[in-house]
């Protein structure tokens, strides 16, 4: 039973709702058991979950890099698309720090990349956001 309530911790509930919230049969909470495994989870998403830098194609302009890099660093990607072009009008290398991150820097395609670009513990409901429904 351990064990399945740890991938449950990991991948969420399979109807989308959270597990910290669910209720015994009765409709009440056993407070006993979800504290200890909330304590749990908490620890594993605050320290096993860190971004990483992605290019973000779903909100790209040209490459998808100051939006990817606006995700890792906590910034508006326009602020960074501002100081990029500010820095190719200036005669600085703007222009070729911009194609070195593009060739560098792997696109996000999958969900589970999506949510590490964003720094989101890669559970089903995180990965649910991302998938598309025809």
């Amino acid at each position: 039973m351990t064990m399945v309530e740890e991938i449950i911790i990991q991948l969420g509930m399979p109807d989308g709702t959270s597990y910290f919230n669910r209720g015994t049969a009765s409709g009440t909470q056993n407070t006993h058991t979800n504290s200890q495994t909330y304590s749990q989870a908490y620890f594993q998403e605050t320290e096993g979950e860190r971004k990483r830098f992605y290019r973000d194609l779903d909100n790209n302009v040209i490459g998808g890099v100051c939006s990817g890099l606006g995700y890792y660093m906590n910034i508006d990607p326009v602020l960074l698309r501002v100081v990029l072009v500010v820095l190719f009008l200036a005669g600085c290398s703007g222009l070729l720090i911009y194609i070195i991150l593009w060739i560098v820097a792997p696109a996000a395609k999958t969900p589970a990349q999506k949510c590490e670009m964003r720094g989101w513990p890669k559970t089903a409901e995180n990965i649910e956001k991302f998938t598309r429904r025809i």
